[in-house]
């Protein structure tokens, strides 16, 4: 009867040693997934901030190209007409009368 009691209370020492690990071990994997969580709400920011970023960018960049394909095909016009008001044409205009 002794024996008995001794190897029940054994048992039970394992059991309770087991069941205290089984707790330990849920309490890291629930502190793990509450990392985890934060960790993919702060990956979701920065992913957010980043294309954020790019969609600006995109946005500056075709309104650049707007502007450029507006006044590129005048340049010359401007070039021209600035030439012919430099100081270069003034005294060609003054030689001439």
């Amino acid at each position: 009867m002794k024996e008995r009691e001794r190897h029940y209370q054994g048992s039970l020492s394992s059991l309770n040693l087991y069941a205290d690990e089984l707790g330990t071990h849920e309490k890291t994997q629930t502190d793990a997934l509450k990392g985890e969580d934060e960790l993919n709400h702060g990956s979701e920011d920065l992913c957010d901030t980043i294309m954020s970023f790019y969609e600006r960018r995109t946005k500056r960049r075709t309104e650049l190209r707007a502007s450029l394909k507006a006044v590129v095909p005048q340049v010359p016009s401007i070039l021209l007409f600035d030439g012919d008001s430099g100081p270069d044409a003034s005294s060609d205009s003054d030689d001439t009368q």
